[in-house]
C-alpha cells in the first residue's frame, strides 16, 4: 500500500501515513475552511489500510497546536475507523501530545478519548523544547 504524504500549511497539518515503516502522525495545526475536503484522502487511505493491515499493532501520533470543530469531527470519523482493528485483535495507540500548558488541546484530547471509548496515551512537551 502506498503512503500518504500531505504537507502542512498554515491552516492545515501534515499528514503522514508511511505503511511502509508503519509511522502515523498528524502534527501541526487544523483550521482548514473545509475540514472534510481536507481529510477525504486520509479518511479513504484509512479505509483500504484497514482491509489490508498485517500489523498486531498500531500507534498514531497527533501533535496539533489547534483544532477546529470541523477538524475533530473529521478526525473521530478517522480514528474511530483505526480503533476498529481492535475488532481484529490488533493492539491500537492514539497519542495524544500536548503542549504542557495548553488546557484546550488536553481537553480536546480527552473529549475525544470519550467519544471514541478509547484511551489515549497524553504525551506532554515544552513548545520550547
Amino acid at each position: 500500500m502506498d503512503s500518504l504524504f500531505i504537507a502542512a500549511t498554515r491552516a492545515t497539518p501534515e499528514i503522514s501515513f508511511d505503511s511502509r515503516t508503519e509511522h502515523y502522525l498528524i502534527k501541526g495545526r487544523s483550521i482548514p475552511a473545509d475540514a472534510t475536503e481536507f481529510y477525504g484522502p486520509l479518511e479513504k487511505w484509512v479505509d483500504q489500510f484497514v482491509l489490508i493491515q498485517k500489523s498486531d499493532s498500531v500507534t498514531v501520533d497527533v501533535k496539533l497546536d489547534h483544532l477546529n470543530t470541523g477538524s475533530v469531527r473529521s478526525l473521530l470519523t478517522i480514528l474511530a475507523k483505526i480503533i476498529k482493528l481492535r475488532d481484529q485483535q490488533v493492539s491500537v495507540m492514539i497519542n495524544w501530545h500536548h503542549d504542557v500548558e495548553d488546557e484546550d488541546m488536553i481537553d480536546k484530547g480527552e473529549e475525544m478519548s470519550l467519544i471514541l471509548e478509547h484511551p489515549f496515551r497524553f504525551v506532554p512537551f515544552r513548545e520550547d523544547d
